[in-house]
């Protein structure tokens, strides 16, 4: 039985993120990954929503509020004032391909353990979830809203030299790559359950 309800994390796939060549493909590109994660968030089993990773790592929950609270934070960067983000100067003129761009510090890992099932959380709770992420989404579409493509590629994003281009693709792919290790670790229940 527990291995049927995880089983569909085997097969669909979180978005990959891909570099655009403008706001709106950026934007459109946004519209895409959140539809996907909101869907999968949808699909982890209510028993696992608050488990913390075994043998260790944050639950689904958490790493749900992180990119939150990441979209969030990182939207009020890319959405502040022309004068303010001049401040950091420009940016190179040849950046790679976020393809080719880590998704986080920490050091590539390719084991991120499992969860294990624990006390069921609401359906309320799962809900409230998705619609706290669904306002930082808009939050980081409305940040992009107020730049053009002329600062998106010749300012600099908050971090690592990278344009403000290349950040927004950042912070789009960091939150995919929470989710991912989300979908690892139910993936590894669903084997050890079956």
């Amino acid at each position: 039985m527990l291995a049927e309800l995880l089983n569909c994390h085997a097969v669909r796939p979180l978005p990959e993120v891909h570099s655009t060549e403008s706001i709106s493909a950026l934007l459109e590109q946004c519209e895409s990954i959140q539809k996907a994660v909101e869907t999968f968030i949808r699909e982890i089993p209510l028993e696992y929503l608050n488990e913390q990773g075994y043998p260790e790592g944050w639950s689904p929950a958490r790493n749900i509020k992180h990119v939150g609270n990441s979209l969030t934070l990182f939207s009020k960067f890319i959405g502040a004032p022309a004068w303010f983000i001049a401040l950091f100067g420009k940016a190179k003129a040849s950046m790679p391909p976020i393809e080719s761009v880590r998704p986080t510090n920490r050091p590539p890992r390719y084991d991120y353990g499992t969860y294990k099932p624990g006390k069921p959380c609401t359906e309320e709770k799962r809900e409230a979830l998705i619609q706290g992420l669904a306002r930082s989404f808009e939050r980081f579409k409305k940040s992009l809203q107020k730049r053009n493509e002329e600062e998106m590629d010749r300012r600099k994003g908050l971090f690592g030299g990278m344009s403000l281009r290349l950040f927004a693709h950042f912070v789009l792919k960091h939150t995919v790559f929470h989710l991912q290790v989300v979908r690892t670790r139910l993936q590894t229940a669903s084997e050890l359950a079956g």
